[in-house]
């Protein structure tokens, strides 16, 4: 099975090394579209960008990276398909700030195989997503409520966003043990209260040593550049 992956990026200079070096540790080909500014209709223009080219340009320059101004999400997602991953079997669809273990990868893709009928994949978040604030260190449950997020699909579908597909032919990916790990609130700077270091840390726990070391391994790496 051909897996490639819609990796959508603008101001991601903390985890797109670190995701993509996952990525293709698992044998997965990434296509980037690479934001010159944040997504048009859904996100103010602030700023510049920050040193997610340079990373590219870099580590990755085997990687395909669509350069533009990308009018939202679905867009970029989109074009990343259309562009470049067209070709594949199956094509992921998760935020670059989204990790794994290769063993519960491994368990992934033996339940794609073994569901193969089915055209779009989610995922149960509420026992199968751990999120992140501030680093690593602090992940916990995924917020509850809401749709199971879309996790990957197979071409010819499109993205409509990120609990949506242009096709209704769904599984959701619901097992105990494998997990996710989402860096959703690792954004220093941004404001958020849930993106600094918790007050009280009993109720957390780190990330997988294996994804804890991609990470600081590309937090000393950006400290070069």
């Amino acid at each position: 099975m051909k897996i490639g992956a819609a990796v959508p990026v603008y101001g991601r200079e903390r985890f797109i090394g670190a995701y993509l070096e996952m990525l293709l540790d698992f044998g997965i080909t990434p296509v980037v579209t690479l934001g010159t500014k944040a997504w048009v209709s859904f996100i103010p223009y602030e700023g510049q960008p920050d040193r997610t080219e340079l990373i590219l340009d870099k580590f990755f320059p085997e990687v395909k990276v669509i350069k533009g101004v990308f009018s939202h999400h679905r867009d970029s997602v989109n074009q990343a398909i259309t562009n470049g991953l067209m070709g594949m079997d199956l094509i992921l669809v998760n935020d670059c700030d989204m990790f794994i273990t290769r063993d519960d990868w491994n368990e992934f893709v033996k339940f794609i195989e073994g569901e193969h009928t089915y055209e779009v994949y989610s995922i149960n978040f509420e026992r199968m997503i751990i999120e992140y604030y501030f680093d690593w260190r602090y992940g916990r449950a995924a917020l509850r409520g809401g749709d199971p997020p879309l996790v990957a699909l197979k071409p010819p579908v499109e993205f409509r966003h990120m609990t949506r597909a242009t096709c209704d032919n769904e599984i959701v990916w619901d097992t105990e043990g494998p997990k996710y790990h989402h860096m959703r609130f690792c954004q220093k700077g941004r404001g958020d209260k849930r993106c600094n270091p918790p007050v009280e840390t009993k109720d957390y726990s780190p990330a997988p040593q294996e994804i804890a070391d991609r990470l600081i391994k590309w937090e000393k790496i950006l400290e070069t550049l």
